[in-house]
């Protein structure tokens, strides 16, 4: 509804992201789908940095693409909130712009990366793949 905050979008995303394999759901699923997106969309600039990693991976998890409007708006919002993300939700957003087939704008690929490197650190075993991979489709390989 309109009063639904960003922290609450991102998780019913990521619930539905639970459930939409079950058949039972799927007859309701693409309408649910597009409101969804459609909210996602509308509250993007003032999603917090987890909140724009978590919306982006239900999507990924579900595996259907929103409009591309979506991609933009949520683009632009890696923009502003990729250099103050943690290493796991850079390599989470990261990892859902690749696998949604989507290439980040230039200047949130370069946020996240840079994110991705200054804390490097803290990235665990699956970050890690989650990183490379998206590196690889992005056709951006790792500098030496």
């Amino acid at each position: 509804g309109k009063d639904m905050s960003e922290e609450n979008g991102a998780n019913v995303l990521g619930a539905y992201a639970n459930v939409w394999k079950l058949s039972q759901l799927q007859h309701v699923g693409a309408s649910l789908l597009k409101a969804l997106s459609a909210r996602a969309s509308k509250i993007a600039s003032d999603m917090s940095a987890a909140e724009v990693a978590s919306t982006l991976g239900a999507f990924a998890v579900i595996g259907v693409q929103p409009e591309d409007w979506f991609f933009t708006k949520m683009g632009q919002r890696a923009e502003v909130v990729g250099g103050s993300m943690s290493a796991h939700d850079a390599a989470r957003t990261l990892d859902a712009f690749a696998k949604l087939g989507h290439r980040p704008p230039k200047v949130a690929l370069s946020a996240l990366t840079q994110q991705c490197l200054r804390k490097v650190a803290e990235l665990g075993p699956h970050d890690i793949a989650s990183v490379l991979g998206a590196l690889a489709w992005l056709g951006k390989p790792p500098s030496a």
